[in-house]
């Protein structure tokens, strides 16, 4: 347990360097503050931003294991930190170098607490049909298995260690049907649902992200880019002053940008083919605000620059900076104390479940 990488980068350090200005640290904007006494901007290292404790722990045989973490930076961040360097300078890319790049945006956007915000708003339309068709699955397996054999049975059906991740607690109510058993079936809806979602989406929807045409876009050279704690825009844009950043992976006209440096972005359309076209003065703006709107909760420069505090005002709050605060302290150990059970799998009578 002492090896474990508990510091969890959600925007990985060696993305951030390209933001580093001639201290070697980044500039940072936190846009919600508990009083008007905090700095507007903070000089920090790489190491100690965009980083939360036990964000990604997960229990493996009861025991606290660091493997998502470990499987973000084999899988994502260290095939793509090469290329991403590589395109910075614009030097040209092979195809492998491109699918690491792909694979690394569709990692960004599903690993940030802005991603689990939004998720736990939406989850709960989404976890119904999901839940149906679990309850559905169970039955099927559970149809064949004795009445006596249920206290003693595992749902191990399926073995991936993504299905293992998805919270879910089987309790024999003890009351009889003819030969049939009433079971109640509970999930929860907290880290142990985000960390089955993550896996889901970087095992299989990522997929999607490797259809579309991708193009590195110099901005103009009057305009530097920040970055932010979520950095990958998924846009949808209808005209200068009508857009919303609710873009699908995969919805046709839909577009991903993907800042890399002050002056670089990664981008692409969904449908869209050939794409060609510079960013022009106005257009690089339009970009440079969009990424400044699209932050959650900080904003990373490579200079403390007036018109980032003035395009996007912070959010001083007390209540709602604590709450935050205590949410994400709670995070993990809500995980380890409450939603551990849920993880077993395994079909438990009411009156051990009781207290």
């Amino acid at each position: 347990m002492n090896n474990i990488s508990r510091n969890n980068h959600f925007v990985p350090q060696m993305y951030l360097d390209a933001w580093k200005n001639e201290n070697n640290k980044v500039w940072t904007y936190d846009l919600l503050v508990p009083n008007e006494n905090c700095n507007l901007w903070n000089e920090r290292t790489t190491k100690s931003i965009a980083s939360q404790q036990d964000f990604y722990i997960m229990l493996k045989d009861k025991e606290e294991a660091d493997d998502i973490e470990k499987y973000l930076n084999e899988k994502f961040e260290m095939p793509a930190s090469k290329p991403l360097k590589k395109a910075i300078k614009g030097e040209e890319l092979s195809d492998d170098e491109w699918k690491a790049i792909i694979n690394y945006i569709g990692c960004q956007i599903v690993r940030t607490p802005a991603f689990v915000s939004k998720m736990l708003n939406i989850s709960k339309n989404k976890l119904k049909d999901m839940f149906q068709q679990t309850v559905s699955e169970i039955g099927e397996v559970l149809n064949n298995v004795p009445l006596e054999e249920l206290k003693n049975h595992s749902q191990e059906q399926d073995h991936t260690e993504e299905n293992k991740m998805f919270p879910l607690k089987i309790i024999d109510t003890g009351i009889d049907c003819g030969d049939k058993r009433i079971l109640k079936i509970e999930t929860i809806i907290g880290k142990s649902y985000y960390l089955h979602e993550m896996m889901h989406l970087l095992c299989e929807t990522i997929k999607v992200l490797h259809k579309h045409e991708w193009k590195i876009i110099n901005l103009d050279e009057r305009v530097k880019i920040p970055t932010s704690d979520d950095p990958v825009i998924c846009l949808n844009y209808y005209s200068n002053n009508n857009y919303d950043f609710g873009g699908g992976w995969d919805n046709n006209g839909s577009e991903i940008i993907f800042p890399i440096s002050p002056k670089k972005i990664i981008y692409t359309k969904v449908g869209a083919r050939d794409i060609q076209f510079k960013l022009n003065y106005n257009l690089s703006m339009k970009i440079k605000t969009m990424i400044v709107e699209h932050a959650y909760r900080r904003i990373f420069s490579i200079d403390n620059e007036k018109w980032i505090t003035k395009t996007r005002k912070r959010y001083v709050n007390m209540d709602e900076f604590n709450r935050e605060k205590k949410m994400l302290e709670n995070w993990h150990e809500n995980y380890k104390n409450i939603e551990a059970e849920y993880l077993e799998h395994k079909i438990i009578r009411r009156d051990d479940n009781e207290t």
